[in-house]
């Protein structure tokens, strides 16, 4: 569960969503309704769940719908069975910062999936995969950034293979730059465009070094017997 998350109530009558009057969409956790009531609030304080539908609204208008309701609160789990007729909606505070959710790391794992402002998450990689960046991650406000939109800092790490060929450090770079996208490409077009911008980005200074290094990579490999070098 998020940080910021106040409690769920089970309502014991029939009053639904609609009755509170704001814009309800659908949410595929409760982190996503969180962070879309980040980027859309005005002065909303307060993210509202209930299942898989989000509502951002006002914590002040929420206390009087369920006043004189008769509900039971939870404060433990949203993870409550319901009754035909009845409803969990489970509030998170909108005041606290949460970076974006991080993809499952390739070839690794992070180590917690608490994503506020002041987290620290650590990455480690599988057997015979190492990291090209920072182990730890941790969640922090910019200077002059919108206190609503954290950031993750150093990078986002990923784990490549010991022993990488000099096109395989190429993929990874290229691959981290993909990474820094605000937008994901969607679909092959929107992926090949990207591509095509990655790897026009890349300095030819770090594809020489690749290539200067071969004879090095080719010693170590006939030393290590094909084993592991630490290329």
């Amino acid at each position: 569960m998020e940080p910021g998350f106040l409690g769920c109530y089970l309502l014991g009558d029939r009053r639904t969503f609609q009755d509170l009057d704001a814009y309800l969409f659908d949410v595929h956790s409760d982190e996503e309704c969180v962070s879309t009531c980040k980027w859309k609030t005005g002065n909303h304080d307060i993210a509202i769940v209930n299942e898989r539908k989000c509502i951002c609204y006002h914590s002040n208008k929420y206390a009087n719908f369920i006043s004189g309701m008769s509900y039971t609160q939870y404060y433990w789990t949203s993870q409550t069975e319901t009754k035909p007729g009845q409803q969990i909606h489970c509030l998170f505070n909108l005041s606290l910062g949460f970076c974006k959710n991080l993809e499952p790391l390739c070839n690794g794992y992070w180590d917690s999936n608490i994503t506020s402002v002041g987290s620290e998450i650590t990455a480690t990689c599988g057997k015979g995969f190492i990291l090209n960046d920072s182990v730890n991650l941790l969640c922090v406000r910019l200077p002059g950034w919108s206190t609503c939109f954290p950031v993750w800092n150093p990078s986002v790490p990923s784990c490549r293979a010991v022993g990488n060929a000099p096109k395989e450090h190429v993929w990874d770079m290229m691959g981290r730059s993909l990474e820094q996208l605000e937008a994901h490409p969607l679909g092959l077009q929107q992926l090949g465009v990207a591509l095509e911008a990655a790897w026009d980005a890349l300095d030819v200074r770090d594809i020489n070094r690749l290539i200067s290094s071969m004879r090095q990579r080719c010693e170590a490999v006939i030393a290590a017997g094909g084993g592991h070098t630490r290329y």
